[in-house]
């Protein structure tokens, strides 16, 4: 895995308009300051990981670098994170356009509650269920190790597939 550091990813312009050097990311790790992280291209990356003091996002980008899945870390306690919040969304054909959009809240006694919207006919339903959040946990990454925060698959969530 491959690793490249920037202060952002600019998801409207697909880029990050500011690289910066590791010795500048491992910094603002120490500090827990924002910084982000694109996994395997500088300027085509899989996904991207927004560091911040006290969450963690993660952004998993399709071939037209359109965030189809996203996932939202707190940190519940000390160093441990908890994935709170998934996004997946569709897109009508090779636009940007968001089509529908399905979000799952997860709450750590293992309530799930689910937005399901679409946006070409302007509905939302929302549902409830549980789950086994047992396999949302994660620590929070020591600096340049990333890998287990990239994993789209997740034990007790649901399977998620791969974006074109």
């Amino acid at each position: 895995m491959k690793v490249f550091y920037c202060d952002g990813w600019f998801r409207a312009k697909k880029c990050a308009p500011c690289r910066w050097d590791e010795a500048t990311a491992m910094a603002a790790h120490s500090q827990r300051q924002p910084y982000t992280v694109l996994i395997d291209s500088s300027t085509a990356p899989n996904c991207f990981i927004e560091v911040t003091n006290d969450s963690i996002g993660i952004g998993f980008l399709d071939g037209l670098l359109r965030e189809y899945l996203s996932y939202e870390f707190q940190e519940e306690r000390p160093r441990e994170l908890f994935l709170s919040r998934v996004v997946l969304r569709e897109f009508r054909e090779r636009t940007d356009m968001v089509t529908k959009g399905t979000s799952y809240f997860f709450h750590r006694d293992g309530r799930v509650v689910i937005h399901r919207q679409d946006f070409v006919s302007d509905t939302l339903e929302r549902a409830e269920t549980r789950a086994d959040v047992s396999g949302n946990w994660e620590p929070y990454p020591e600096f340049g190790d990333y890998a287990s925060l990239t994993r789209i698959e997740r034990h007790g969530t649901f399977p998620i597939a791969r974006g074109d």
